[in-house]
């Protein structure tokens, strides 16, 4: 319960940033491209879970696959996630 009310404040902080940008279509794009990339890499969906792996190395992580490939509005939510270990 409490994963499901956290991630619902990260969803709706997501989506009120994306809309006041109106952004909302290349945000959905990006979470897309996201959620394909872990899928088709198991293990660095497990490296950003990874409570043994340090945060700033996460965060290089996300740099590099966004590297200009994904929006700001998502980078920086990965980023917070990863602050959260």
């Amino acid at each position: 319960m409490l994963h499901e009310s956290v991630a619902g404040r990260y969803a709706d902080a997501l989506f009120q940033a994306a809309k006041s940008k109106n952004r909302l279509d290349e945000v959905k794009h990006d979470l897309h491209r996201i959620v394909v990339l872990l899928k088709l890499n198991p293990d660095l969906d497990g490296a950003f879970i990874s409570p043994v792996i340090p945060t700033d190395v996460k965060k290089r992580i996300i740099e590099r696959i966004a590297g200009g490939r994904i929006g700001t509005e998502v980078r920086n939510l990965l980023f917070i996630m990863a602050d959260k270990e």
